[in-house]
C-alpha cells in the first residue's frame, strides 16, 4: 500500500470513529438535557417529544445497538438501556394519562381510549408507538398484562424493580386505571364475563382501584384476582408440562412402532400395539388404555384423519381425562 493510500485510510478511520463517539456524546447530551428538562419541570408536552426522540435515536443508530458496527461494548449498552429506561416510562404513562383522559369526561370515547391505551402497551412491550424499530428496549418489554402477572405470583420483585426503574409503578397505576374504567363500563352494558376478565387486569398496587375490582371479582366468582392470576398460571404451566409429556408419550409408542415395523414388518408391528402401549404405559406411569388414546389421537390429529367418535371426544383424551373405553375401535 503506498504512504498515500495509508494516510487516506487512516484518515477514513479517525473520521469513521470521530462520527461513532459523535454518536455517543450525543446520547449522553440527551440523558443530561433530559434531567434538566425534569428538574425545571418542563411542558409535558416537549417532555413527550424528547423521550421519544431519544429513545428513536438510540434504538435506531447502528453504532449503539449490537451491530457490526457497535462503538459501545455489551454492558455499556444494557446501561444506556436502563438509563433510558426513564423516558420510555415517560411515554407509558403519557399514553396512559392520554386513555384515561378519553373515557372519563362526558362524552367518553372508548374508541380513542383503546388506541391510547394500546400505545401505552407498546412502550411496556419496549416500543415507540408508531415508529418500528428492529432493536427494542430491554428491561421492560413484557407488556402491561405480563408485568402485573408477574408481581403478582412474585410480589418481593416489586421493590427492586421500583428502584431499578423509577417511574414504572406510576406508570402501571395509570394503565390499570384505564383497565378499572374498562371494566366498569363492560358491567354497565350487562358483558359481565367480559368485565371480569377486565377487572381481573387490575394492577393489585393500584390502590385506588383494585380493592373495590377485587371485590366485585369476587362476589361475581368466589376468589378474588390474585386467587384467580395464581390458579389460571398453575393451569396454563400444568397445560404446557402435559402438552410435552404427552407429546413424548406419543413420540416413545410411535419410535417402537416404526422400529418394530422396519425389523419385522408392518404386520407385526399392528399385532403388538397392546405390548408396546404398555411398555410406554409403564415408562410413563399411566394406564394401557390411557397411552392407545395419547397415540392414536395423536397420529389421527397429526394425519388429518381424526374419527368422529375421537373427535368428540379429543379434547377430553388429550387433557389426560378419564380414557376411553375403546380408543382404537372404528
Amino acid at each position: 500500500m503506498s504512504s498515500r493510500h495509508l494516510i487516506m485510510a487512516v484518515m477514513l478511520a479517525v473520521t469513521l470513529s470521530a462520527g461513532c463517539n459523535l454518536k455517543v456524546n450525543q446520547l449522553n447530551k440527551r440523558l443530561d438535557r433530559w434531567r434538566s428538562m425534569q428538574s425545571k419541570q418542563a411542558d409535558p408536552e416537549k417532555l413527550y417529544e424528547f423521550a421519544r426522540e431519544s429513545l428513536l435515536f438510540f434504538l435506531k443508530n447502528p453504532a449503539l445497538q449490537r451491530t457490526k458496527e457497535a462503538v459501545i461494548s455489551q454492558q455499556e449498552r444494557i446501561n444506556y438501556h436502563r438509563k433510558l429506561t426513564q423516558m420510555q416510562m415517560y411515554l407509558m404513562s403519557y399514553h396512559a394519562r392520554k386513555a384515561t383522559e378519553a373515557v372519563e369526561g362526558p362524552s367518553p370515547d372508548w374508541e380513542l381510549g383503546r388506541l391510547e391505551w394500546g400505545k401505552a402497551d407498546a412502550v411496556a412491550n419496549g416500543k415507540v408507538p408508531d415508529h418500528p424499530t428492529t432493536y427494542l428496549m430491554v428491561h421492560i418489554q413484557e407488556g402491561y398484562d405480563k408485568l402485573v402477572e408477574q408481581l403478582v405470583l412474585h410480589p418481593e420483585e416489586y421493590d427492586q424493580m421500583a428502584r431499578d426503574f423509577p417511574g414504572v409503578m406510576q406508570a402501571l397505576r395509570e394503565m390499570s386505571r384505564f383497565k378499572y374504567l374498562e371494566a366498569v363500563n363492560l358491567l354497565a352494558r350487562d358483558q359481565r364475563e367480559l368485565a371480569i376478565e377486565v377487572y381481573i387486569k387490575v394492577f393489585t398496587r393500584d390502590t385506588e382501584n383494585f380493592p373495590i375490582a377485587d371485590r366485585v371479582v369476587r362476589d361475581f366468582t368466589g376468589q378474588g384476582i390474585r386467587e384467580l392470576i395464581f390458579r389460571r398460571f398453575y393451569k396454563e404451566r400444568y397445560r404446557q408440562s402435559f402438552e410435552n409429556d404427552r407429546m413424548d408419550i406419543y413420540s416413545a409408542a410411535a419410535t417402537q412402532i416404526a422400529q418394530i415395523a422396519q425389523d419385522q414388518g408392518e404386520a407385526a408391528a399392528d399385532s403388538m400395539i397392546f405390548e408396546v402401549m404398555t411398555n410406554v404405559g409403564e415408562s410413563f406411569q399411566i394406564s394401557v388404555e390411557q397411552a392407545m388414546n395419547f397415540y392414536y389421537v395423536v397420529r389421527s390429529v397429526q394425519d388429518g384423519n381424526l374419527p368422529e367418535y375421537l373427535r368428540l371426544y379429543r379434547h377430553q383424551v388429550l387433557q389426560g381425562q378419564k380414557p376411553l373405553r375403546a380408543p382404537f375401535a372404528e
